[in-house]
């Protein structure tokens, strides 16, 4: 880090780390407390990991460094995922986690499905390199309610040194193409940008707001964390979670493999608890594993596990809660 940065930093994360601290406290108040107990109702928020592959080699995300063996999510279980989950009460539903969503092929047939299921909002996250605007035009058509570009940088060089690739003046040009038809054609439609600050592209933050920020409905910066003790993210980081995480007790999370894992950021899977190609939903949401970590949450007991690490921003030694459904670190 050069000495630049650290002056920008020394200056700024006190102030940034108030924030995201501040922005946290609201969420876990919006979080119902009805719910916090050791099987909640099942959530009306499912999220579904498509491909836990990506295009991009980002310096804060631990895809790039993931031995999970890299695939797509079956065809065949995704709709029967889509479905079940629907009859459970599930309205919302978001087409990634750990990966790039728009590598899976054919995704708006699937948004389309979702949409025909029944679904109110269906969502995703991009870095945006193939989402071009006629990509989107058919993925809104199909029923996409939402869409997030991940644009962690304000200028090309700082891009290229975070996402580890020269594709900033083709993300931006999607984002304001995308942004031009949504207007033009006054469709219903929300756009927007998640910034990751560290201490490669703080300096940025202004100008960020102030460029790619006005091209989207809203920018949420948020501060780089350890993502579970895998990454050592300096510089910017914080220790400010608290639990119990609502993860847990408000969004149901399916990876690639077709394990129900706790967290949307589970990169090794040593949250997975339950392997859905041979239980149902309704049962992995109220499995003894599934259970026993809200328990553990709820009473601040979670040391030794994957959710110890993000929440004290440690890198200390953990199991995974099922071995057989992770990939070992």
């Amino acid at each position: 880090m050069n000495r630049e940065a650290k002056k920008i930093i020394k200056e700024k994360d006190s102030v940034i780390k108030n924030k995201f601290l501040q922005k946290q406290a609201i969420i876990s108040r919006a979080v119902s407390s009805d719910i916090l107990i050791s099987v909640p109702p099942f959530p009306k928020n499912i999220m579904i990991e498509l491909t836990n592959q990506c295009n991009h080699r980002c310096s804060f995300c631990y895809n790039r460094l993931s031995t999970r063996k890299k695939r797509n999510i079956s065809a065949k279980f995704l709709v029967s995922i889509l479905k079940e989950a629907y009859k459970l009460g599930t309205r919302e539903v978001g087409l990634y986690s750990t990966g790039e969503p728009l590598l899976f092929k054919n995704i708006e047939q699937y948004i389309k499905l979702a949409k025909k299921i029944g679904y109110e909002y269906i969502y995703i996250t991009t870095n945006g390199v193939l989402a071009s605007c006629d990509k989107v035009k058919n993925l809104i058509s199909a029923g996409l309610s939402s869409i997030k570009f991940s644009i962690n940088a304000a200028t090309r060089e700082t891009y290229k040194l975070i996402h580890g690739k020269d594709d900033f003046n083709r993300v931006v040009e999607n984002l304001k193409q995308i942004k031009s038809f949504r207007d033009e054609n006054n469709i219903k439609f929300n756009i927007g940008i998640s910034y990751v600050l560290t201490d490669l592209n703080c300096h940025e933050k202004e100008y960020a707001e102030n460029t790619i920020g006005k091209m989207a409905d809203d920018t949420v910066f948020v501060i780089a964390g350890n993502q579970g003790g895998y990454m050592n993210n300096e510089g910017i980081s914080y220790t400010g979670r608290n639990t119990p995480c609502s993860m847990l007790f408000n969004r149901f999370h399916v990876s690639c493999e077709g394990y129900f894992t706790l967290c949307c950021v589970d990169y090794q899977n040593y949250l997975a608890v339950s392997d859905l190609n041979q239980t149902s939903l309704k049962d992995a949401w109220a499995s003894k594993i599934a259970v026993d970590m809200r328990n553990k949450h709820l009473s601040s007991n979670i040391k030794g596990t994957l959710c110890y690490n993000c929440i004290i921003g440690k890198n200390s030694a953990v199991k995974p809660l099922v071995s057989e459904y992770a990939t070992l670190v």
